[in-house]
């Protein structure tokens, strides 16, 4: 445990407070106490992922567009965004979140956020340890709080950001940049010319906003993400596919127009129904969907129970699904209605709708950011945590709680939500606390029942979980696919690993994967560079750019199964990268030189092209051969003939059907130049890059020098 600082600050005391409370809070421990007093983020929301690529949680706040601060695992200030222009926003548990997450797969975060430029608004990667930009765009919208444009009435809401799957990349690489003020949603896909713009959508609800949140998830499992935007599910390309109809928001006042989600969840609810089902809390009641819009069922707000009497709440502002009761088929699903006081606020339902438990508020779990989270580490049951507290699959307490976070909004009505994930790196998720100028980790400290599993963070899924944890209830996170198999195998290590360079600042390496059978096939590769990550793919090449000319590497590339399990050898290139005007095979530059030149290739079955050899210098004997490496990664051999003492040499290259279109290069094998005067070398300074059109016969293919 962190060592006590002087200044005890009021969350501190708080938890002090509570360790006295007695045998409910037996598992509570102080896991890390981080002091920012000296830059206080005041009415700031927390985000937490690994800004700075050493594997620790690192921490970032933001008040919208107005404030960005991140924070590395001890407290140290990173850096910070300030827009002193820009006066934040109304209702602050309706703030802004951005998102963590390695988007352009070069294994290190970056952070996606909305930031003011030059008076516009604008969608940013930056980079996680620096803060600087690394792409950015201006978004079709305009700032929230921008009243002249949108008006004062219900458009102070919320941006908020998502990572989202709309192109069925194994590893997601799109971004949903959101307006919730009705429902304006922009997708972008990051490629790497950085930020591109797929599709945008508009809203045509009337009256009041569709919905606070806009969630991506797969609902009909074809590997692409819908788009849920409020009442509105869309396809991946942005297209509506059906709309929820959940009544009139006020049958009493028609002007109002229809009910908006306030909160819904997604999830393989009912694992006998095809597809995944939406969980929907609204004003009118609590819905379920099926994928293709068909209603499952739906209760009133205002409902009695035979058995257990009356919600009779305002409306239902909240949803929570888990699995909370693994005895029963299915997932479970938790309710909250607005009104927090009462016998029966807040209910559990099966996949059918039917009532398992109710609950009071006052005692039980409490709406307003709830989370479905691993306490305990077993990976079967969720446990709940709200602001009263952990509590068991029966609204049980395990442990009493703060009342959120203190960090509140500068009235004391609405207060941010602490963060739920594994902070340890063990098999289960801790609890952050914080307020305007300390952190709280919280633990449990009770010993691990069961087998030692793997942290939750090797999983990609929980990433994106953590990720997108920025609306009202946490996403579904399916523990039970995340493996409690503490014997996981590894994969076996990628094969016939090697490299090709174009040019002194860049490599492509190539690969095959493990002889094994389809189901033990890795499903991704991680690249290292002199032991630093540089990569992530799901294919068997990688570029690598931006190297230092004439500088030497040591690549290493392992196999990466679904679970995040990674092959314990690894395939091994050492390479060295091409110094100025030097041909594909690394050698270095020398006094003694030769240029390529191409002749015409002539019409018909044969195609041949004439290669020509021109030294700097009389060569006492005719250099063997030229290489020419293809766009595939093949190396093909052109042998030369000539009469020594001389200086050109000529040869013939084939382009027949197995010869790939694109670029290929020249090269000679070390020491190939040999001058009468005693000189060698092998540098092609002219010539050694073409381009290959490899049009089909009888047309002659065009070869065309890049670098004359």
């Amino acid at each position: 445990m962190e060592s006590m600082r002087e200044r005890t600050g009021f969350l501190f005391l708080v938890f002090v407070l509570l360790s006295f409370a007695g045998s409910l809070n037996a598992s509570i421990g102080l896991y890390k106490h981080i002091d920012l007093s000296s830059n206080p983020v005041n009415e700031c929301r927390l985000s937490v992922g690994d800004l700075t690529g050493d594997g620790k949680i690192d921490f970032l706040f933001n008040d919208g567009r107005r404030v960005l601060k991140a924070f590395d695992w001890d407290g140290s200030l990173l850096w910070e965004k300030f827009n002193p222009n820009d006066p934040g926003v109304e209702e602050k548990y309706h703030n802004f979140k951005l998102a963590i997450y390695d988007i352009d797969l070069d294994c290190r975060n970056e952070v996606i956020a909305f930031l003011e430029i030059e008076g516009k608004n604008c969608l940013v990667v930056l980079d996680g340890k620096t803060g600087n930009i690394k792409a950015k765009t201006e978004l079709p919208f305009a700032a929230p709080r921008d009243h002249e444009y949108w008006g004062n009435s219900n458009y102070y809401m919320q941006d908020h950001i998502a990572i989202a799957n709309l192109r069925g990349k194994s590893i997601p690489q799109d971004i949903l940049a959101i307006h919730a003020s009705k429902q304006k949603v922009a997708a972008y896909k990051y490629t790497e010319n950085g930020l591109e713009l797929m599709w945008y959508w508009i809203s045509d609800t009337d009256g009041y906003a569709s919905g606070h949140y806009t969630f991506p998830y797969d609902i009909d499992n074809d590997s692409k993400d819908e788009v849920i935007a409020g009442v509105d599910v869309l396809d991946s390309d942005g297209t509506r596919l059906w709309r929820m109809d959940l009544g009139p928001f006020n049958p009493s006042h028609p002007e109002y127009g229809s009910d908006h989600v306030d909160a819904l969840s997604c999830a393989d609810i009912d694992p006998d129904t095809p597809g995944n089902e939406i969980a929907v809390a609204s004003a009118t009641g609590m819905w379920l969907y099926k994928y293709d819009g068909t209603l499952l069922w739906n209760h009133p707000s205002k409902l009695a129970d035979p058995v257990n009497g009356v919600m009779d709440g305002e409306g239902v502002q909240e949803v929570l699904v888990g699995n909370f009761k693994p005895e029963i088929p299915g997932l479970e699903i938790v309710f909250y209605s607005e009104q927090m006081s009462g016998s029966q606020s807040v209910v559990m339902t099966d996949r059918f709708g039917n009532f398992l438990q109710w609950g009071d508020q006052s005692y039980g779990p409490r709406r307003v950011i709830t989370y479905a989270m691993d306490w305990d580490g077993d990976r079967s049951r969720d446990e709940i945590y709200s602001r009263k507290g952990i509590f068991d699959s029966n609204f049980n307490r395990l442990s009493y709680s703060m009342n959120w976070s203190y960090c509140n909004t500068g009235d004391g009505t609405d207060m941010f939500p602490p963060v739920v994930c594994d902070v340890q790196g063990d098999q289960r998720e801790e609890i952050i606390w914080y307020d305007s100028d300390e952190i709280l980790i919280i633990y449990n400290k009770d010993p691990l029942n069961g087998n030692v599993l793997p942290s939750p963070w090797n999983y990609l899924k929980y990433k994106l979980k953590v990720a997108n944890d920025n609306h009202a209830c946490s996403i579904y996170f399916d523990w039970s696919a995340v493996g409690n198999n503490p014997d996981q195998t590894p994969p076996l290590k990628p094969v016939n690993l090697t490299g090709i360079s174009s040019s002194e600042n860049s490599l492509k390496l190539t690969w095959d994967p493990p002889d094994v059978s389809e189901d033990q096939m890795p499903e991704w590769y991680k690249v290292f560079r002199d032991g630093v990550p540089v990569g992530i793919t799901d294919q068997t090449e990688f570029t690598d750019k931006n190297l230092t000319g004439s500088s030497s590497f040591t690549y290493k590339v392992y196999s990466v199964d679904y679970f995040g399990n990674i092959s314990s050898q690894p395939a091994v290139f050492d390479f060295e990268t091409l110094s100025p005007h030097t041909g594909p095979s690394g050698n270095v530059q020398s006094a003694l030189s030769a240029k390529i030149l191409i002749g015409d290739i002539e019409p018909g079955q044969q195609r041949i092209l004439p290669v020509t050899l021109i030294c700097s210098d009389t060569l006492s004997k005719v250099p063997d051969k030229v290489l020419i490496t293809l766009s595939n990664g093949a190396v093909k051999e052109i042998q030369l003939t000539g009469v020594v003492p001389g200086t050109e040499f000529t040869g013939q290259f084939v382009i027949d059907n197995s010869i790939p279109q694109g670029k290929a290069y020249f090269s000679l094998p070390q020491g190939a130049l040999i001058s009468k005067s005693g000189l060698t070398g092998n540098t092609i300074s002219e010539g050694y890059e073409i381009n290959i059109d490899n049009t089909p016969p009888p047309s002659p293919p065009f070869v065309q020098i890049i670098n004359e």
